[in-house]
């Protein structure tokens, strides 16, 4: 059961890779009966849920445990024939969340199912053009929220900086297959190739 996850800080491009991935004509051939599982299904407003006094941090994973229960399932019924990609997932969560055991045995069972990750990148010094920039379509001001939420615009730039930072930092714990693709060049034709070159190739190497 092939599975692919797209993941990558604000301004890397995910959204860019992610429309080209899904028109590749290789795509369908790897998702077979499976599915695409977009970020308000494995993400949604995680960032609000964390300022919420209420819940705790397992209670802020719920979603994860509902696509891999959703996976697991699935994978009993169709075994090969699901395959998925998850448009963001526990790299996210481990970003603002940086618990390790939280997330060690989803991490597990991802790897039994065949998941593979990329990480969509850019080198630090551009986050404040490539987070902060706006963007077509935005429906408000995303510079002046990041700069709000975390106190001032230098604030945010740290804070996607160090978002990347953990990104990297739980890759090197995790069991997946990975690859991380520099999207500082904005090649996204060629960005989205790779990822998914590597979701298709083989995994014995």
């Amino acid at each position: 059961m092939p599975g692919l996850i797209l993941e990558g800080v604000t301004g890397s491009g995910k959204t860019e890779v992610l429309r080209r991935v899904l028109a590749d004509s290789r795509v369908p051939a790897l998702l077979k009966e499976g599915r695409v599982f977009g970020e308000d299904e494995t993400f949604g407003e995680s960032l609000s849920e964390l300022r919420d006094p209420n819940l705790n941090d397992v209670q802020r994973c719920a979603r994860l445990r509902r696509v891999m229960q959703i996976l697991a399932s699935e994978s009993m019924k169709r075994g090969d024939r699901f395959g998925f990609l998850l448009e963001r997932f526990h790299p996210s969560y481990y970003a603002v969340m940086p618990t390790w055991k939280l997330y060690a045995n989803i991490d597990d069972a991802l790897a039994r199912l065949g998941c593979r990750l990329v990480l969509l990148s850019y080198p630090a010094e551009l986050a404040e053009e490539r987070a902060l920039a706006p963007r077509p379509g935005d429906a408000e001001d995303r510079a002046a929220g990041l700069a709000a939420h975390f106190g001032s615009r230098s604030g945010a730039v740290h804070a996607v900086q160090e978002s990347q930072r953990a990104r990297l930092e739980m890759m090197a714990r995790s069991r997946l297959p990975y690859t991380i693709i520099d999207t500082a060049g904005k090649d996204w034709d060629a960005y989205s190739r790779t990822a998914v070159d590597f979701w298709a190739s083989d995994p014995s190497g």
